[in-house]
């Protein structure tokens, strides 16, 4: 169990809005044809994405950023920057705006506008270094997540899945690319990395527990997945919907709770790396880069549909997926090692 707790850690840090939210989501209007687009987004493509991000950090002993600057100067960190923030944006849009904000007015019965913009004043607080103790009480909090699926799944009811509400509501080739940009891209190549210098030390043995997190975190994925064919009905947010329908008042508000904790974890290194980001691009010193950055990512969360988002970011998360493969080639033909 010891060995395989650093990749069960891992796979906590990527459970994040696009599990808990767009997957669920999607799931109602695809049918139980998303088992086979998170099977090849988050299991096959994702662990190879993930195996590649991790090698780096085995092979240079550096974290991402240094690698780049080192191989390529100024020029690519800033190509990187860019690549990070064609995923991290749209996501935190996503994440931190539109299903933090709907679960919040949830929470809270204010409007979804007024809720998301308190969620994204909260999360940039937070990342500026406000409230430790809060984050602290957070973070224990969103390690009820796990039980708390485990007793979704003991009382809810018979599996039915549903038929896609229309085949053509999403290609879904563009789906697997947009959910494997979310899952596989922005910050998350960055956090892969990084524990692997921190785990290099058993020489390449992070890359195996890098690629067991993913698949973790997959089949999670689908259980997830598997929980919203079992409610009768659809609401804002499936998870929520089936603890309105299996648990009592107490018990909802708590999942509800823990459900807002995850996303909050998932939100506050997403804004840091979006404002470092900004900050790389633009000179800003990070506290005004971290406020240009909630600013944006609140009106793309009013303004744009999270399913456009989404989708968006199957172009978008090209260009990370593509400069990571040639971050590897290059770093290995320069033989640059820890």
């Amino acid at each position: 169990m010891r060995k395989i707790w650093p990749a069960v850690a891992l796979a906590m840090v990527h459970i994040a809005g696009d599990n808990l939210g767009v997957v669920p989501a999607l799931a109602v209007i695809m049918g139980s044809n998303i088992y086979w687009v998170v099977i090849f987004a988050y299991i096959l493509l994702g662990s190879g994405v993930t195996a590649i991000a991790a090698w780096i950090g085995c092979f240079s002993g550096l974290e991402l950023g240094s690698v780049v600057n080192r191989l390529f100067g100024l020029w690519g960190k800033r190509v990187l920057a860019v690549a990070i923030l064609g995923i991290a944006i749209p996501a935190s849009a996503v994440t931190g705006g539109y299903f933090s904000g709907q679960l919040f007015s949830i929470l809270t019965g204010i409007s979804f506008p007024w809720a998301s913009l308190i969620c994204l004043v909260l999360f940039s607080l937070l990342a500026a270094g406000w409230w430790r103790e809060l984050l602290l009480v957070i973070n224990y909090i969103s390690f009820l997540l796990l039980p708390m699926v485990v007793a979704m799944l003991m009382v809810t009811g018979e599996y039915n899945p549903p038929s896609a509400v229309s085949d053509n509501a999403f290609n879904v080739v563009l789906l697997v690319l947009a959910l494997l940009s979310y899952n596989s891209g922005g910050m998350r190549p960055a956090v892969v990395a990084e524990a692997s210098v921190y785990l290099a030390a058993n020489g390449y043995r992070p890359i195996i527990f890098a690629v067991v997190a993913k698949l973790v975190e997959g089949f999670f994925t689908l259980l997830v997945a598997y929980l919203v064919f079992t409610a009768p009905y659809a609401g804002p947010l499936e998870l929520v919907t089936i603890a309105e329908l299996h648990f009592n008042f107490g018990w909802t508000f708590l999942a509800k709770l823990v459900l807002f904790c995850v996303l909050t974890m998932t939100m506050i290194p997403a804004m840091m790396v979006n404002a470092r980001q900004v900050s790389v691009l633009t000179g800003l010193e990070f506290k005004f880069s971290l406020l240009l950055t909630g600013v944006v990512v609140y009106f793309l969360s009013l303004i744009i549909p999270y399913q456009k988002i989404v989708m968006a970011m199957s172009g978008t998360g090209l260009l990370m997926m593509f400069y990571l493969v040639y971050i590897a080639y290059v770093l290995h033909k320069s033989g640059l090692k820890k």
